[in-house]
């Protein structure tokens, strides 16, 4: 079904460009939006109340039945993304050491998260990729698009025990892993962001665990991280902003499986 600039597979529906349904797949475990999609509907996370700004309040956007939740981190008065500038403002107030962390779908464990997996568990391969545009690249400290490890909220992406992302930092596209809390891993890909200049930022996880990334369509960096067996996967993206304020946009948003996205379905690991 579509709702505006929404796409979003609901169970027993094939309608929707490039999904394709397959036999015991949680069709309603995928999300893309395109352009300025329409405001989401957003509430706080008892479910009713108006969203709420103080750093850690979790919130919660719904994207034409699929939920996004939402972690403040500082303090916001912008407190759910609209649209503008033919894309959807996903930033909030554009502040130094202020951010949020979107988490797609919603809840810790995957057997409630249609979005979430688990790492060498039954089931299929995710995707998160997202189209994002940044109005001054210096102030981007975190710009993290990828997968972590299901666990509490940090306001820092670092502070995480398991994860594996693109980050663009001061403009620098790097890629940032951690496993087991060994200390964060950083690899810089060689390429660049630049203000006011849409890049596609996208991480694909493997039934096995292992993460591949890809900038603008193109395989970058090793592929040589892999989740433990039996994490429970969850797609995200770490906003944080250092020095000064910035916008931070989607021009384009897919979560969900590799299956939907007609993306390496049929590969096994990375």
């Amino acid at each position: 079904m579509s709702r505006g600039g929404v796409s979003f597979v609901s169970q027993g529906d094939s309608s929707v460009v490039g999904a394709v349904l397959h036999d015991n797949q949680v069709a309603n475990g995928y999300l893309r939006t395109v352009g300025p999609a329409p405001a989401p509907v957003c509430h706080s996370g008892d479910g009713f109340s108006a969203p709420t700004g103080t750093g850690g309040d979790e919130n919660v956007a719904v994207f034409g039945g699929a939920e996004v939740a939402y972690h403040m981190i500082g303090t916001q008065t912008i407190l759910a993304p609209v649209p503008g500038n033919g894309r959807l403002v996903m930033g909030l107030d554009e502040t130094l050491a202020d951010g949020v962390e979107y988490l797609f779908g919603r809840g810790l464990v995957a057997a409630d998260n249609p979005m979430a997996t688990v790492a060498g568990g039954p089931g299929q391969g995710k995707l998160v990729s997202l189209a994002v545009n940044l109005g001054t690249v210096a102030n981007s400290g975190e710009c993290a698009v990828g997968f972590r490890k299901a666990e509490a909220f940090n306001a820092l992406i670092d502070s995480y025990t398991d994860f594996a992302v693109l980050n663009v930092q001061a403009g620098v596209i790097n890629i940032e892993t951690n496993l087991n809390a060994g200390g964060t891993v950083t690899v810089d890909t060689g390429l660049t962001m630049v203000d006011g200049v849409t890049r596609t930022l996208e991480a694909r996880l493997y039934i096995n665990g292992g993460v591949r990334f890809f900038v603008d369509g193109v395989l970058v960096g090793p592929s040589n991280f892999v989740f433990d067996a039996g994490d429970e996967i969850l797609p995200i993206q770490h906003w944080l902003q250092v020095t000064g304020g910035s916008s931070m946009e989607w021009e384009r948003a897919e979560v969900g499986s590799l299956w939907h996205a007609r993306k390496d379905p049929f590969i096994q690991r990375a």
